[in-house]
């Protein structure tokens, strides 16, 4: 078996750990259309809308239609009776090198072996029961398995919002409107440089929790919530179990239309216990030239332990299938009268073959205070 078929073949393997399927940045900045255009979270992330899901069942650089499979080429939308269920599914898999390398009694470095990491296996449904309320929920079946500490199996809530224009309110199993929730775990916005390894705010990360938003405007968008740390407490000890917090976040979608440019900036705040999370981004984007976007965080623990990450992101379309990324990351945190930096480069492709499959080919550069790495990597995608 060729490497390039046993690797795909091993991605597809059954899921150990699992991370939450999410929304790309790039998308918001090249089309102007916030994330909840396309999901039904009102952060993005998820499930995807009926339009969400038309505007990726064309895009490949083949159509299933070209490979015979008329019958979900024919699909027409994710939903069912009506329009009042919507289904689906994000899978995501990866191969790479986990660890740090290590010298043996010969002098040589010998690296990581090279792994493949299933994960993501979340199966979702949305129920619309009246034009007014939505109640969705998901499952992470391999959360069962093996998990970040403070990752929830679960997520489930309802929201209810009386006309397109006016606030919605939303409660139950959720995670806190913050920031932006990337699809690539392996960011450093969310870790800790002293273990880049272990998210400070886990992928999946879900408390019970209500929220109050607003988007008076396409451009604006008003979040308000209040948390009750439970599964929180598990990644960041520092905040009690059942210890209420509050998050709140504020997110503008300018347009230039002249120039044809989109733009996305906004900031965002998540207090529990000793914990203060503050994160802000900023991006612009034209369809068809690229995206740019920059983000920062700063976390404080405890009173003597912060960290500070930072994010430059840039994406190139090549096709509608095909675009090309690069980020640089940086990340330094303060314990005590402790140090420590990781700084990370990352260059690959999101390269789709077919509608609702990517791949992501990438190679990453990381750099911590005890060893670099470097290393080619592979994602695989399937979602619905």
């Amino acid at each position: 078996m060729s490497r390039l078929t046993f690797a795909v073949v091993a991605l597809l393997a059954p899921v150990v750990l699992t991370v939450p399927g999410h929304a790309l940045p790039r998308m918001t900045l090249t089309t102007g259309a916030p994330c909840a255009n396309c999901h039904v979270d009102p952060q993005g992330s998820g499930l995807r809308t009926d339009l969400g899901w038309y505007a990726m069942n064309q895009t490949g650089a083949w159509t299933w239609k070209q490979i015979g499979w008329d019958s979900l080429h024919n699909l027409e939308d994710n939903t069912l009776l009506d329009g009042k269920v919507s289904l689906g599914l994000d899978y995501r898999g990866q191969m790479a090198r986990l660890g740090r390398p290590t010298r043996g009694t010969d002098g040589k470095v010998k690296l990581p072996d090279r792994q493949v990491i299933p994960m993501q296996l979340t199966p979702e449904i949305a129920v619309m029961p009246t034009d007014t309320v939505t109640v969705t929920g998901s499952m992470n079946a391999s959360a069962f398995v093996k998990s970040y500490p403070g990752q929830s199996p679960w997520q489930a809530w309802a929201r209810w919002q009386p006309s397109p224009n006016a606030p919605y309110v939303r409660a139950g199993m959720m995670q806190p409107s913050v920031g932006i929730r990337h699809d690539d775990h392996t960011m450093l916005l969310r870790s800790d440089a002293a273990s880049p390894r272990q998210p400070m705010i886990p992928p999946d990360y879900a408390d019970p929790g209500a929220e109050v938003g607003w988007a008076p405007s396409h451009w604006l968008l008003v979040q308000v919530g209040a948390l009750l740390a439970r599964n929180l407490t598990e990644a960041v000890p520092t905040v009690a179990k059942d210890e209420p917090g509050a998050s709140g976040r504020l997110a503008l979608f300018p347009q230039w239309l002249e120039a044809g440019l989109n733009g996305m900036a906004g900031a965002s705040y998540l207090r529990a216990g000793d914990l203060q999370f503050t994160s802000g981004y900023v991006g612009v984007g034209k369809n068809y030239w690229g995206t740019l976007l920059f983000e920062a965080s700063h976390a404080k623990r405890s009173a003597k332990h912060s960290t500070l990450n930072m994010m430059l992101h840039a994406t190139v379309p090549v096709k509608d299938w095909l675009t090309v990324e690069a980020r640089a990351e940086r990340a330094t945190s303060e314990l005590g009268s402790q140090t420590a930096e990781t700084r990370a480069l990352v260059a690959g492709l999101q390269f789709e073959p077919l509608p609702f499959v990517e791949l992501r080919p990438e190679y990453r550069y990381l750099v911590t205070d005890d060893y670099t790495l470097g290393q080619y990597t592979l994602q695989l995608h399937l979602f619905f």
